[in-house]
């Protein structure tokens, strides 16, 4: 009877133990990840030139802006026309030696609303992985987690949904705008 709990003794030390370092390192350098990335992608700065129907607007990267991570984007009203984004191999699989390029299928649209929509769910879960702190509880963790993936989660719906009719565009003017991301 006693090595049966001694042996329960262990098991729950050792369980103890687990739950701690996943709260205190596992959990924390994963959201510290994850924020990283999702401060790369959810800053865009508006820099418009004037007199011109078409406005040059540059996009900083905030977290690493030595990135070598590139691209266009032609707005006509408030559809985005033409996209192409390139980036480098680390930010797609670190064994691969050649750039990733993302382009716009011709034909394809993608609402500036529906774009804005999933930028703010990414600001969203941007605002609760900065705000995330070493966690007491186990419940206090999952929660926190649970409510980050959410976030990435409607903004990955968002982007990746077949029909949009309920995302219009904001205005129907054909003036292009030009965002140029370096």
């Amino acid at each position: 009877m006693q090595s049966v709990a001694h042996m329960k003794d262990h098991e729950r030390a050792s369980m103890e133990r687990e739950l701690v370092w996943l709260l205190e390192q596992s959990i924390p350098e994963s959201i510290s990840h994850i924020t990283q990335h999702l401060s790369e992608i959810s800053i865009i700065k508006d820099t418009p030139n004037k007199g011109s129907t078409k406005q040059s607007l540059q996009a900083g990267l905030t977290a690493n802006k030595n990135a070598d991570i590139s691209g266009t984007a032609t707005v006509s009203g408030a559809v985005v026309t033409q996209l192409s984004l390139t980036l480098p191999p680390s930010y797609s699989q670190p064994a691969q030696e050649a750039a990733v390029s993302v382009y716009l299928k011709k034909g394809d649209v993608l609402p500036l609303r529906q774009a804005q929509e999933a930028q703010s769910y990414i600001k969203s879960a941007l605002s609760k992985a900065q705000t995330a702190h070493m966690f007491g509880s186990n419940e206090e963790a999952v929660n926190v987690v649970e409510r980050l993936l959410r976030d990435i989660q409607k903004a990955r719906r968002i982007l990746t949904a077949d029909g949009c009719q309920d995302l219009m565009p904001l205005q129907s003017d054909n003036s292009e705008v030009k965002y140029n991301w370096i």
